[in-house]
């Protein structure tokens, strides 16, 4: 371990040029030159970018327009080290995975990453938030539980809104591009009362019609999004020593079919890669070997043309998809006393969800609905900041319910082994949607609402030791609650008698902290080091405490795992320069770190195993299917560097780049073991982690003749493959995908004309193992392709005070 940080210290100190703040979105002359700084709050306090000893990327409001950002997907795509694996093509994946750690899919209160707004934990995802009221979004790598809390084990991504002013100004926004995309926004803000109440309202309705064609006859295309939002914010400053800011946000999102496909078993071209008679006890199958890509989807194979349905099928296509809506509030108060700080903020959080589609296509039906709550409160104290010793400490109060209201399968060919024959009709009077969770197919149900209560105290202080030098010490220590609400599982004893009931409730204690050292060597440069603990949420293995004691003891001896799963845990160690030159014109950042990832959570599942332990498998007898989560290890390394230059008055080039390497230390998969003939995957690589990732834009600007300027940007995003799963045959291409766009612009009007995915790159952009199928077992691959080339035109205009 010492000898790989001691290596690391001296790769920085040779190359000079590494730096935790990835300051790749800073966008402008006037940025680059100094004339505006960035402020950043990752650490509960106000703080310019170029002096926080982190590993963060902040996009401004201006850097949102400019980039064309739009939700949270595009900022992954221009934060290197962050990447999101949506192989479902829709809206509602939270899988933000962080320096190649991705999530165990082990459910909604589960997650390795989160996003917050405000400061505001969200559960789930993050892809309904609207950008056109967005002030700042900072992206923060590495276990940000110090600071941030429960669920932020690879890192944060915090959504900063626009607060009032005192004077009157609005802006609006409309973009219409192909395939019938249309995205309008407005804004207006202004004073209720002098200088002491603000109020800023703002909406947006978003249309995309999809750019896939579907063959069901009358069917929406695949990929159709829709989104409503409105909000108000209010901000009061009823005296000068204290700030009120109020912020009240519906968002209401209603998707087609998402743009997903399935390769199938058919496809595979390699394995299995074991005698059958050495793992008598394994059933195996074949694989992918190689790239996958759009010519190898059956489903693709007639130009872009998607069937996701068999012949005849009688279900309407456009009730598959996503419904969902938001409610956000959030309640931040700031009172100076004196030289201190005291800030409160309160949040409530509620999403309800609907979603229909095919589980596997042409066989099996999925709908479930949710309802997420959460209730959030923070307090803390901070001293004043011009001090040589100075402290910050809170107090954290999390309360949050997962309810899984309605989930159901159904079939779709009557002839499959786990459909019932006789089911009765598929829908009853219009809607599909809520009709047929219960009514048909292998099985429903309705889940109690899961439900999470984490309570925290946390703190930092940081000490100058020198003008130069400044040691930087953080910790959060959080118990956590976790209840399935309530759910009782029967627990067999061994002669099949009914057992005790058991409560799935357990408490999480942990304590992480950071430590941090930071060196100003000059005005320009400065280096970091630091180490940090990061906690993630634990569970339970359902499955494992139904089983019969003996059955129990088979899985606790061959895999290691019992009734609960423990909390996973993260060291991190990463050392880091950044470097501002040229008089503030261009800057060269980076940070190398190392990681080791145990209590690793992963998710897998086994087929015809003897659960009741006497040597022999029984249908009827022994569970055909177990679902269990084990935990594993992982070592995690890599390094990140950015940097920006403004080649003259007119030209700015900016450049991002992120090499991350996953090895797996401990790692028991039954989906391996079917295709290697060993549960043990150690030695592989974590799956959907791109090795090499980067950005590289280039923008311009020129005086108009007859006012205002010209100005264009051009964006090339590059991602390498990315392995389906940790067999490591199956990958995805590696990829360029680029934008550009080009206009006119003054103080108050800008009009320009983009195209995205200019090169029409199709390679598949995300890929997991998948069930072939019911009827034909084996291993496919869903997948998830981008948008084609598409063209449109943006027009923004602001008023009123500038």
């Amino acid at each position: 371990m010492y000898y790989r940080i001691d290596m690391t210290a001296i790769l920085i100190a040779s190359l000079g040029l590494f730096n935790p703040s990835t300051a790749l979105s800073q966008s402008g002359l006037e940025e680059i030159s100094g004339l505006e700084e960035i402020i950043v709050t990752a650490r509960k306090i106000s703080e310019s970018i170029q002096d926080v000893p982190l590993s963060i990327s902040s996009f401004s409001s201006g850097d949102i327009q400019n980039q064309a950002i739009v939700n949270v997907d595009d900022i992954a795509k221009f934060t290197p080290g962050l990447f999101m694996s949506n192989y479902t093509g829709k809206r509602d994946d939270p899988g933000l995975i962080f320096r190649g750690m991705e999530s165990g899919n082990t459910g909604r209160n589960a997650q390795l990453a989160s996003a917050f707004v405000d400061g505001i934990y969200l559960t789930g995802s993050s892809q309904w938030v609207s950008m056109n009221d967005i002030e700042r979004v900072e992206v923060v790598k590495g276990p940000q539980s110090a600071f941030f809390g429960r669920a932020t084990f690879g890192g944060a991504v915090n959504f900063i809104t626009k607060t009032p002013g005192n004077e009157w100004r609005g802006d609006t926004q409309l973009i219409a591009g192909q395939n019938r995309r249309g995205d309008l926004s407005a804004s207006v803000e202004g004073p209720i009362i002098e200088d002491k109440l603000a109020f800023r309202l703002s909406g947006r309705f978003y249309t995309y019609g999809g750019a896939w064609d579907n063959e069901f006859p009358g069917g929406e295309k695949l990929g159709a999004q829709e989104t409503t939002a409105a909000n108000l914010t209010l901000y009061a400053t009823p005296k000068e020593n204290i700030s009120i800011k109020f912020r009240s946000l519906y968002s209401k999102d209603q998707d087609g079919a998402g743009v997903s496909f399935l390769q199938l078993a058919g496809q595979n071209n390699c394995g299995p890669f074991f005698d059958p008679a050495t793992a008598p006890d394994i059933r195996p199958t074949d694989y992918y070997c190689g790239t996958l890509t759009r010519d190898g989807l059956g489903a693709l194979a007639v130009d872009t043309s998607v069937d996701l349905s068999t012949p005849g099928a009688s279900w309407p296509k456009n009730e598959f998809g996503l419904t969902r809506s938001v409610n956000l509030n959030t309640l931040d108060i700031k009172v100076d006393i004196g030289s201190y700080t005291l800030s409160s903020l309160t949040g409530t959080f509620k999403e309800d969800s609907e979603n229909m589609s095919e589980h596997i296509p042409g066989e099996l039906l999925r709908y479930y609905t949710y309802e997420d709550t959460t209730f959030s409160q923070e307090l803390r104290l901070n001293s004043p900041s011009d001090q040589r010793l100075r402290w910050m400490v809170g107090l954290y109060y999390l309360d949050i319910s997962y309810g899984q209201q309605n989930a159901g399968y159904g079939c779709v060919n009557t002839t499959m082994i786990y459909c019932t024959p006789a089911r009765g009709p598929l829908f009853f009077g219009g809607s599909a949607r809520g009709a047929f969770g219960g009514l048909f197919g292998v099985g429903s149900e309705v889940t109690p609402a899961n439900s999470v209560v984490n309570q925290a105290v946390f703190g930092s202080v940081s000490f100058d030791i020198t003008d130069q030098l400044t040691l930087n010490i953080e910790a959060r220590h959080a118990n956590e609650e976790l209840d399935y609400g309530q759910t009782t599982i029967v627990q067999q004893a061994p002669a099949g008698q009914t057992g005790a009931e058991v409560k799935l409730n357990a408490t999480f204690k942990s304590t992480t902290p950071r430590i941090i050292l930071d060196y100003k060597a000059s005005d320009d440069t400065m280096f970091y080091l630091s180490y940090s603990e990061g906690n993630n949420p634990g569970g339970f293995n359902t499955q494992i405490v139904e089983m019969a004691p003996e059955a129990a003891i088979v899985f606790e001896n061959n895999f290691g795992v019992g009734p609960e799963i423990p909390e996973g845990e993260l060291k991190n160690y990463e050392v880091g320069i950044k470097h501002s030159f040229a008089n503030g014109r261009g800057f060269i950042n980076g940070a190398v770190y190392f990681m080791e990832w145990t209590n690793q959570v992963f998710k897998t599942f086994l087929k015809e195993i003897d659960t009741n332990g006497d040597g022999v498998y029984v249908l009827g007898e022994d569970s055909p299917q177990i679902d269990f989560s084990g935990t594993g290890a992982t070592d995690i390394q890599g390094f990140e560097v950015s940097a920006g230059y403004a080649l003259s008055d007119n030209w700015i080039a900016n450049l991002s780049y992120n090499y991350n390497h996953t090895d797996i230390k401990e790692y028991l998969d039954a989906p391996y073991a079917e295709v290697f003939g060993t549960y043990d995957a150690s030695g592989q690589e974590v799956a959907h982690s791109p090795k090499n990732s980067g950005v590289v834009s280039i923008s311009f600007n020129m005086p108009a003749a007859r006012g205002g300027e010209w100005f264009g940007r051009l964006d090339s995003v590059y991602q390498d493959s990315t392995y389906a799963w940790v067999h490591n045959l199956a990958e995805t291409p590696a990829s360029v995908r680029s934008n550009i766009r080009g206009g006119w612009r003054n103080d108050r009007y800008s009009v320009s004309l983009w195209v995205e995915n200019l090169t029409d790159e199709d390679s598949v952009v995300a890929a997991r193992r998948f069930t072939s199928g019911l009827t034909t077992p084996g291993s496919g691959f869903k997948v998830h392709l981008p948008n084609p080339r598409e063209f449109g035109i943006t027009f923004q205009a602001r008023f009123g005070q500038l």
